[in-house]
């Protein structure tokens, strides 16, 4: 295994007992220590080897700032992605040299780049026209089509498009790959902290899923005391509001048996991924035994605070599909 071979370590596999020092006191009895065994009936009991690892992605087109010096020079860069799906299945894009992209950023004029590339900071804060991104490297592995490209601006325009490009010929010939919109917000300082509390809901749970399946859930937070006018119901579409740090608990309804609790410490892995669509994440529900009613929550960082959401969202797991 990697952690022996990391660690300059023979493998001798694990072992499960009191420290030393308990060991060679004279401390009294312990009583009996019984485990599940890997046969146990009780399937979330067995003992396991379990890896857990941060999967989430922040893809700030969605939360998008000007720069501001209410902020330091590492909060001003914002993180964009590009995904790039051939006939529905995710692909490099082909003839990049060392799978680098360029991305620049214009005005708009009626929907449209305009114009000449704005200046922008690079994650080195230098001023440039166009920053150099490249294929998402997540858990140390290339992930095919995904690309990103980190960069920071001063433009108070109210819309902007983001050009992802690559050059030939030493920067004469350009090849234009994609064309995004950005609506850029501002920060502003203030005399009070708000409490906000939010309503959730997940717009695409099912009442079950079979043992197997891997849905990407997509979470609709907004604000509790938010009211919208006749007006803006018809001609605006309703968005939800993005929550940076977010993360999910999933438990059995029958004992309340935690599954997999909030992660906020140093390893976030029910960290909730979010883009300009909002939050979401993904559940494996290979381990999952049917059967049995399964709840989700979830747990809001915000302004310092963790605060849960009281909804719980329930489905059902059923035997594998045939």
């Amino acid at each position: 295994m990697d952690l022996w071979r990391s660690l300059d370590k023979d493998n001798y596999g694990f072992i499960i007992k009191h420290t030393d020092d308990v060991i060679s006191g004279n401390l009294g009895t312990f009583y009996t220590k019984k485990f599940f065994s890997r046969t146990s009936e009780f399937v979330l009991k067995r003992p396991v080897i379990e890896a857990q690892w941060d999967s989430s992605r922040a893809d700030e087109r969605g939360t998008f700032i000007v720069s501001s010096s209410l902020a330091s020079a590492a909060n001003n860069i914002n993180t964009l992605f590009l995904y790039n799906s051939v006939r529905g299945q995710l692909q490099d894009i082909p003839y990049l040299s060392g799978e680098l992209i360029t991305v620049s950023l214009y005005e708009d004029d009626a929907g449209s780049p305009s114009g000449s590339h704005l200046i922008i900071k690079d994650s080195d804060n230098d001023s440039v026209i166009a920053v150099t991104g490249g294929i998402l490297i997540e858990d140390g592995i290339q992930r095919t089509g995904i690309y990103t490209a980190s960069l920071a601006t001063t433009s108070s325009l109210e819309t902007l498009h983001d050009v992802w490009f690559t050059s030939e010929d030493g920067g004469v010939t350009q090849t234009q790959f994609y064309t995004g919109s950005i609506s850029p917000g501002t920060l502003q300082g203030s005399s009070l902290i708000y409490n906000d509390e939010y309503i959730t809901s997940i717009v695409n749970l099912k009442d079950q899923y079979f043992v197997g399946e891997k849905p990407t859930l997509r979470i609709f937070p907004r604000q509790k005391n938010w009211k919208p006018n006749i007006y803006t119901v018809a001609t605006s579409e309703v968005v939800p509001d993005i929550i940076e740090s977010a993360y999910y608990r999933l438990f059995r309804v029958e004992d309340n048996l935690e599954i997999l609790p909030y992660s906020t410490g140093s390893n976030q892995y029910t960290k909730m991924s979010y883009d300009v669509s909002g939050n979401y994440f993904s559940l494996d529900t290979s381990y999952l035994p049917s059967g049995y009613a399964y709840g989700l929550q979830f747990l809001y960082y915000i302004n310092g605070i963790y605060e849960e959401q009281q909804e719980i969202f329930k489905f059902r797991m059923t035997e594998e599909q045939p």
